[in-house]
Parts: C-alpha cells; sequence; structure tokens
C-alpha cells in the first residue's frame, strides 16, 4: 500500500532560528546516578547516547552504509549491532521519518537488500504512531470494538 506512494521529502531547515530569551535549567547526566547500584550509569549512557540532528543524521548514514545489508536477518537479535537505533532521535524529532524513509530508498536502489524490510519497519512504526495520535483510546481498549470479545488464550 505505501510502495508506491510518493512520499513527501523532508521539510528544509529554517535559515535561522531565534534562542529563548532564557534557557530552562538543566540536569547534568552525572546527576541522574543511572545505574549507582550496579556501578555504572552514566558513563554506559554517555557510550551510547546520540544527541542532536547531526548526530542522528551520521548514525543513520553509518548503518546504510554496513548493518542494512543483513538488517532482514539480524535484527531481532538485541546484541547484534543490527538496528538503526534511531528510535530516540525520532521521538526527540532529531531526524524525521521523511528524511529516514529518503535515505533508505537511495541505498535500497543503490543495493542495499536489507533497506526494503528496514523501510517496512519504518512504516509500521508511523502507523503506530499515527493510531495512538489519531485513536487514543487505543492504549486502554482494542482498536475495533469487535475484537473485544476476541477469546485469548491464559494457558
Amino acid at each position: 500500500a505505501v510502495q508506491g506512494r510518493d512520499v513527501p521529502a523532508p521539510d528544509k531547515a529554517p535559515a535561522t532560528l531565534r534562542p529563548p530569551e532564557r534557557w530552562p535549567a538543566g540536569d547534568r547526566l552525572e546527576d541522574w546516578r543511572l545505574g549507582a547500584a550496579m556501578n555504572r550509569g552514566a558513563a554506559v549512557l554517555a557510550a551510547h547516547a546520540c544527541v542532536g540532528e547531526d548526530r542522528a543524521a551520521t548514525r543513520l548514514a553509518a548503518f546504510l552504509d554496513g548493518p542494512v545489508q543483513d538488517y532482514k536477518a539480524r535484527r531481532d537479535y538485541p546484541a547484534e549491532p543490527a538496528t538503526s537505533r534511531l528510535s530516540e532521535n525520532l521521538a526527540w524529532g532529531e531526524i524525521g521519518p521523511r528524511t529516514i524513509w529518503h535515505a533508505a530508498q537511495r541505498a535500497l536502489a543503490e543495493g542495499a537488500k536489507g533497506a526494503e524490510h528496514f523501510l517496512k519497519e519504518l512504516v509500521w512504526r508511523e502507523f503506530a504512531y499515527h493510531l495512538v495520535y489519531h485513536t487514543p483510546r487505543i492504549t486502554e481498549a482494542n482498536w475495533r470494538p469487535d475484537w473485544d470479545a476476541f477469546p485469548w488464550s491464559t494457558a
């Protein structure tokens, strides 16, 4: 259904952005004491955190340059470096689905075989967000009321 659709190019970044008159107070990552009971935390998180638009674009490029090739076969194994790791960047708006879509389409056209499956997963992700946004009750009830009587197995 989506494969033949024209996905618009991402919007261009504004030429300038006016900073706020006063920046809100922030926390230092070290102050959160993440994983203190395990003698780990901020250092572990910092090694994996990828903050900002530039870093998100770099992460996307690195994924499309290698791991995407085996995405379909390896994506379900958390220990494998096979996913894009872009969820946090998408969630914070540091990169958009249209940007990812067009970059992955180019990779697919250049022979990145796993890009097709990656694109399907991206569409499912966006579809789920669309449903939650337009049907907020879906977080607590079935999408379709006629599914309420569905016989679930509890065994």
